[in-house]
């Protein structure tokens, strides 16, 4: 009897090890699927950025003289004066950032600003649509020729209020925020381009009182 229930017992021990392997392989399953599509998403991102440069430089070839717009201003003259798109917190900044997660290095090529969805995306200077339309990675987009061969992109656009060839105002209402094409839920990512090249919106966005440009190189930093 003692024998049997000994036998009894090294099998339900089995039995739960067996259990704990199969779960353990399940989990380094999920685990390898996830980073699997975690690395594709930025492969995508990546080559979307590309296709987005290629885009403007494009449009660039095809203009005979460079567009002025925002009257006696100019979008180069406004750097560090220009207002934020939509209010939000930073969550994510421009440049190269390690992701906890997967252990990946990444370059971000805009900012990441958390609303909430539906809140109201604004032009930051005078300027005209080049494209409003879905883009692949980066969901419902809209990219601004501000003049001077620099553009503003936003994206994961909710709905887009502007169309090709709309000529846009300073703080007018361009689109809606939202989370197409987001895997990281609902926030507005922003890019400002000078010839097709993403630069630090940081530098042309006036910062808010209270958060200064020192403390938000020092969150990116951190």
């Amino acid at each position: 009897k003692e024998t049997e229930a000994l036998q009894t017992k090294l099998n339900q021990e089995r039995k739960k090890t067996k259990k704990r392997r199969q779960n353990k392989k399940e989990l380094l399953g999920s685990i390898n699927r996830s980073k699997k599509l975690h690395e594709q998403t930025l492969k995508e991102m990546e080559a979307s950025s590309r296709e987005i440069g290629n885009l403007i430089n494009n449009f660039e070839e095809r203009l005979i003289q460079e567009s002025q717009y925002g009257g006696g201003n100019s979008f180069r003259s406004l750097k560090g004066r220009l207002d934020f798109p939509a209010k939000g917190d930073i969550v994510t900044f421009f440049g190269k950032r390690k992701d906890p997660k997967f252990n990946t290095t990444i370059f971000q090529k805009g900012i990441d600003i958390a609303v909430p969805e539906g809140t109201e995306v604004r032009a930051v200077f005078d300027g005209k649509i080049l494209y409003a339309d879905w883009f692949r990675g980066y969901g419902k987009i809209i990219i601004i020729d501000h003049g001077e061969g620099f553009y503003s992109l936003s994206a994961h656009l909710s709905k887009l209020d502007k169309k090709v060839n709309d000529r846009i105002n300073k703080g007018e209402t361009i689109a809606l925020s939202g989370d197409t094409g987001s895997l990281k839920g609902p926030y507005l990512y922003f890019e400002i381009r000078k010839k097709g090249k993403p630069v630090d919106p940081l530098d042309w966005l006036k910062i808010p009182l209270g958060k200064s440009k020192t403390r938000a190189n020092s969150r990116r930093q951190g």
